[in-house]
């Protein structure tokens, strides 16, 4: 990221926000409905 932004590491920060797949759509679309079955919780 420095390198392809051009500037510099101490001006970066990264954040990572987890969600569950229940609240994840793409296009307008829920993924659980896109893909039903796929994401099931393992016991």
């Amino acid at each position: 990221m420095v390198s392809t932004l051009r500037t510099k590491p101490e001006w970066m920060t990264v954040h990572i926000d987890e969600f569950s797949r229940e609240n994840w759509a793409v296009g307008g679309q829920l993924h659980i409905d896109k893909h039903p079955g796929r994401h099931a919780e393992k016991v």
